[in-house]
């Protein structure tokens, strides 16, 4: 059983995607999740629980305010999608169609909500994920063995097309795009003459050059996805499937930059899909009741996302920490926001600069007092105390062009990760004025 250190809530919210008119005695799935700081995009398709294998319809890509939920566009494309990755610059989302009457890939403009264009894959495209830098969308297909590379946009705002398929091995199942290092992780997950296979493989983003793959050890199959922390190179991959001794273990597999391996985080069930938050450096993990929250730095489970039963899919918005996750034959969409473990954490902008801070409080509570004065006091004096100061990302770094160089619009750009300062309260002093002049004025904390 994984240990919990803290158990932060969370307030959860479920939509439900089906609609009035959807055909009779059939389930819905909204299995692909993704989000950009305006919109929330979710795949979605019905089908008879009795035949899953038959698609009865083309699926929508669905569009949501990222602020409050509510839908905006529904986006006809292939059969049963099942993945979607989104390229905010750029306006576009890839949407994955998994069923035989499609296996392809729907290029999607979410500006004008329409699909500029289908690329067709074969049998059988499983996993997307996108490359800022590279402005490439890589798709794994574990059928082919292959990861097959598309091309974004061009400076014209069209030119999305197949650019490469890269063999690799058979049952190359997740992957995740580390542009700070150049490359493409992949997992493959299959089974030769009774042998298990069940490994990591890095792919040169450069060249395509296809990197020594890397077993993942006490496992035999199913590694099913892998995200990557961009701050330490570490890289996190699921299992779903058994150790070598035949036992049913869901475990995330964690390796090193270098692609050493660590350690296995324990999960209380199988497990399916993983996503990064850079905002707060968690991992987080679909499993068959919930969603297991991981910190990075610990690799240990921090709290738990409650949700309908049988999740799938999970992604986060980017700086607002809302998880997103979807679902497998219900139609269900739960957006998890998460609660200050600090009961009084408090965000503020100064009128005279335009100063935004996030504050949150340990061990401190907000005692209120006459004449709408307030001030902080220590929870338990026996305990240090925190000021929490959060900084938004200040720092905005682009390609630098030489004078030879052709501007070619967008350029690649990266913004900054947020930053914070904790301050203890010095020993003895058990309370301060609950003001914006006091929180700031650090000299005294």
């Amino acid at each position: 059983m994984t240990v919990v250190d803290v158990i932060s809530p969370w307030e959860t919210r479920v939509l439900s995607l089906k609609r009035p008119s959807d055909p009779p005695g059939l389930k819905t799935a909204t299995e692909g999740v993704a989000a950009d700081a305006d919109h929330i995009y979710v795949t979605l398709y019905h089908f008879d629980p009795q035949e899953p294998k038959v698609s009865t319809a083309p699926g929508q890509l669905v569009m949501l305010r990222a602020t409050d939920g509510v839908e905006i566009a529904r986006i006809t494309v292939g059969h049963q999608p099942r993945h979607v990755a989104v390229d905010a610059l750029r306006h576009r989302a890839y949407v994955v169609n998994f069923h035989q009457d499609s296996y392809s890939v729907s290029v999607v403009d979410t500006a004008a909500r329409q699909v500029r264009t289908t690329i067709n894959l074969g049998q059988v495209p499983i996993r997307v994920a996108h490359s800022p830098e590279r402005n490439r969308v890589y798709v794994t297909n574990p059928f082919q063995g292959r990861v097959h590379v598309i091309t974004g946009p061009n400076a014209a705002g069209n030119g999305e097309a197949l650019l490469n398929s890269i063999t690799v091995a058979p049952g190359v199942l997740g992957l995740t795009v580390d542009d700070s290092a150049d490359r493409v992780l992949v997992t493959i997950g299959h089974q030769v003459n009774n042998t298990f296979i069940s490994q990591i493989v890095p792919i040169n983003t450069a060249t395509n050059a296809v990197g020594t793959p890397v077993t993942i050890p006490q496992f035999r199959a199913d590694p099913e996805d892998v995200v990557v922390d961009p701050v330490t190179g570490n890289s996190f991959v699921i299992n779903l499937g058994m150790d070598n001794g035949g036992t049913l273990a869901a475990k995330i597999s964690v390796f090193n930059a270098a692609l050493q391996f660590v350690e296995h985080i324990p999960l209380p069930t199988d497990a399916s899909h993983l996503t990064f938050d850079l905002k707060t450096r968690q991992v987080l993990a679909c499993t068959r009741d919930n969603v297991q929250v991981i910190d990075a730095a610990t690799r240990k489970v921090v709290s738990v996302i409650d949700t309908p039963p049988l999740p799938r899919g999970v992604a986060v918005t980017p700086l607002g920490s809302r998880v997103i996750v979807g679902d497998t034959q219900d139609g269900k969409l739960t957006i998890a926001t998460p609660v200050g473990v600090g009961p009084h954490d408090v965000s503020v902008v100064r009128p005279d600069d335009l100063l935004q801070l996030d504050f949150d409080f340990v061990n401190l509570r907000v005692d209120a007092g006459p004449n709408r004065s307030a001030k902080l006091v220590k929870i338990d004096p026996g305990q240090p105390a925190l000021i929490v100061v959060n900084f938004p990302p200040q720092h905005l770094a682009e390609r630098a062009l030489t004078t030879s160089d052709v501007f070619t619009p967008p350029l690649v750009s990266r913004l900054s990760g947020p930053s914070r300062l904790a301050f203890r309260l010095p020993s003895g002093v058990n309370e301060l004025p609950y003001t914006l002049a006091s929180l700031l004025d650090w000299a005294k904390l």
